[in-house]
C-alpha cells in the first residue's frame, strides 16, 4: 500500500513539474516578427492563447489592432505597402491573467525596382544562317559577339539602332552547331545564346 501511495505521490509531482515549466516559457520566444519589403509576417506558437496585434507607427499611434487566439501554430500577415515608408512597431500583448507584451521594431520601405532584361529572339534559318532580333533598347549601342565552339571571335560589331532591331547573320564556311552570340547593350545587360 505504501509502493502505491509513493508511486502515486512521484506520479503527481511529475506532472506538476511539467505543468509548471509549461509556464515559465518565455513569451518573446513564442512569438517572432518577420519582415521583408512592406509586408509583415507575426508569427504566434501553439499555446500562447488569446493575443492582441497592434501595429503602431513611430509616435505610438495605434495604426491596427488584431485579437488572435493562437491554439496552435499560426502565422498573421500585415502588408505596409498603403502606409508611408517608415519605422514601424508591432505590438504583441498575451491578454488573460498574465499580461505580457513585447514590441518589435519594422523598417518599411518599397522594393526596388528591377530593371527590366535584355529581350533577344534568334531564328534558325538553315545550317549558316540565323535571324537575331532584339527589342527594348534604351540607348543604341548593342554590341553583337559571335564566337566558334571553342570561343574564338568570329565577329564583333556595334549596332546602333534605337529601340529594336532584327538581322539575318550568315555564316561562311561555318556551320552554326556550338556557336555563341553575345549581346551587351549599353546598360550593361547581357544576353547569350548558343546555336
Amino acid at each position: 500500500m505504501k509502493a502505491l501511495f509513493a508511486f502515486v505521490f512521484l506520479v503527481g509531482l511529475s506532472l506538476s513539474e511539467v505543468h509548471a515549466s509549461d509556464e515559465n516559457i518565455n513569451f518573446s520566444e513564442m512569438t517572432a516578427v518577420k519582415s521583408f519589403d512592406q509586408k509583415v509576417r507575426v508569427i504566434l506558437q501553439e499555446g500562447i492563447g488569446k493575443v492582441r496585434v497592434s501595429i503602431l507607427d513611430e509616435n505610438g499611434r495605434y495604426l491596427h489592432q488584431s485579437r488572435v487566439n493562437a491554439d496552435r501554430n499560426l502565422v498573421v500577415p500585415f502588408n505596409l505597402s498603403q502606409l508611408p515608408e517608415g519605422k514601424y512597431q508591432v505590438k504583441i500583448k498575451q491578454r488573460g491573467g498574465q499580461e505580457q507584451k513585447i514590441i518589435h521594431e519594422v523598417i518599411s520601405k518599397p522594393n526596388p525596382i528591377m530593371e527590366k532584361p535584355l529581350i533577344a529572339f534568334k531564328r534558325i534559318i538553315d545550317d549558316r544562317s540565323f535571324e537575331l532580333t532584339v527589342v527594348g533598347l534604351k540607348e543604341p549601342g548593342l554590341r553583337v559577339q559571335i564566337a566558334d565552339v571553342f570561343g574564338r571571335p568570329i565577329f564583333d560589331h556595334t549596332v546602333d539602332h534605337p529601340e529594336a532591331f532584327s538581322k539575318i547573320y550568315r555564316m561562311k564556311n561555318k556551320d552554326l552547331e556550338g556557336v555563341s552570340v553575345r549581346l551587351t547593350d549599353t546598360l550593361g545587360r547581357t544576353r547569350l545564346f548558343v546555336l
